[in-house]
């Protein structure tokens, strides 16, 4: 296995582990630049770090399993699909199902841009 895909899998791991901020403060360059669907651009890593910060702190739970993840060690291109689970607090959970690219640079997220539909409300 490539010492990048082994990256990727630290990726994936700490992802799903639920560590978000340390996943923001060891994989994103600090002149990341990240997209949601069609929205502009979000550019540096401590903005995208306060948007994470802001955003959990308004729920009560996260949860979040990658599904698909592949790697092309080659470009340093990586895309996968991630099924993301929110306990709102409220006696209401949040799903949303949402697709990513990445490119990788230097073992950091250079560029990411989410791509997802809506959020699915689930009563508990």
């Amino acid at each position: 296995m490539s010492d990048f895909k082994k990256l990727v899998g630290e990726y994936k791991a700490m992802v799903e582990a639920g560590k978000y901020i340390e996943v923001i403060d060891r994989f994103y360059a600090d002149d990341i630049v990240q997209r949601e669907n069609s929205d502009a651009e979000t550019r540096g890593k401590e903005t995208l770090k306060n948007n994470e910060v802001g955003n959990l702190e308004q729920t009560k739970s996260v949860e979040t399993k990658i599904i698909t993840l592949v790697a092309d060690t080659e470009t340093g291109n990586v895309m996968g699909e991630m099924d993301i689970m929110i306990d709102n607090g409220d006696g209401t959970r949040t799903r949303l199902e949402e697709a990513f690219s990445q490119r990788w640079k230097n073992g950091q997220i250079v560029y990411q841009r989410y791509y997802w539909h809506s959020f699915q409300k689930i009563e508990k």
